[in-house]
């Protein structure tokens, strides 16, 4: 049974995810596996779970003078190898022009950064700490945010109270709430472990990395306000119309009970910081061929 279907522009890449209610458990490296004659229109062959796009293959026919003496030659449809788990196609690139940092910091007010360009928090443990002021008359607006009504997260103050809602795609939201700021000076930090493997598995063939669970803890100056357990996180991208904005929310809110847009922070947001901690397969791992968990499906509960 087909349970979601999601399909996504991110930059100049197109990615597709076809996921079914089925069992996914670990896929292990294959021998490559071909059928018919090589060189033949009807010859297929398949490829390692680590290799995209299928690498070119060489020209097995034979160039001559004319076309009675030379010899056609068809490179061979590379198709799925024999029990492969039900995924149509995988190209992901949510982390676009942050990959390779772990900590991106901001100093003032920013909107508009699209996808792609913007920290991914997907598939990943995170930390978000802000520094902000809060005035003697008190402060609400946004802090941070990356998209919005159909699925995202942003970090707030929402009657002098921060909040940092998740939105998992308009199915649920999860919502963590702090008290009421006082005038003065805060740190808010929202600390989210993440217990999946990530990205790393789709190497072995294997989505069981993503959209795992997670627990989130929101501070304030160092000490715990709220704690709490997302069974499922999103698995793979968000909007790709929704932008990343510091300061306001250009795009639409992620909780429309909240506030609605521009919802521009009325305080004073000294530093922005986001720290990523990516998952990573060890050596034991990979030479297992990236087994984890079994898990039915990528759908949200």
């Amino acid at each position: 049974m087909l349970v979601r279907t999601i399909l996504r522009v991110t930059g100049f890449r197109t990615v597709l995810l076809a996921c079914l209610a089925l069992p996914i458990g670990a896929v292990t490296t294959q021998a490559q596996q071909t059928t018919g004659v090589p060189g033949s229109p009807d010859a297929t062959t398949t490829i390692g779970g680590h290799v995209l796009p299928p690498p070119p293959q060489p020209f097995t026919g034979q160039i001559e003078l004319n076309a009675a003496q030379s010899r056609p030659a068809w490179p061979a449809r590379v198709v799925p190898p024999k029990d492969a788990p039900n995924i149509l196609l995988i190209i992901t690139d949510d982390v676009g022009f942050g990959a390779g940092r772990a900590v991106l910091t901001y100093t003032a007010p920013i909107t508009g950064i699209p996808r792609g360009t913007a920290p991914s928090l997907i598939n990943t443990s995170y930390t978000i700490t802000a520094e902000i002021d809060v005035p003697q008359d008190g402060a609400e607006g946004m802090v941070v945010t990356d998209s919005g009504r159909f699925g995202g997260y942003g970090l707030y103050l929402a009657k002098g109270k921060p909040v940092l809602t998740w939105n998992l795609l308009d199915l649920k939201r999860m919502r963590w709430e702090g008290p009421v700021l006082s005038p003065g000076r805060y740190t808010l930090e929202y600390d989210f472990t993440y217990d999946g493997f990530g990205f790393a598995t789709l190497a072995y063939n294997n989505v069981s990395g993503l959209g795992r669970s997670g627990t989130g803890v929101l501070r304030v100056d160092g000490k715990d306000v709220t704690r709490q357990t997302m069974e499922r996180t999103t698995p793979l991208t968000l909007p790709i119309d929704e932008t990343f904005d510091i300061g306001s929310d250009t795009g639409t809110p992620v909780d429309d009970r909240d506030y609605q847009v521009p919802f521009s922070f009325t305080g004073r947001i000294d530093k922005l910081t986001i720290t990523l901690e990516r998952p990573k397969l060890t050596p034991e791992d990979a030479e297992a061929g990236g087994r984890v968990p079994r898990r039915t499906g990528c759908e949200l509960a």
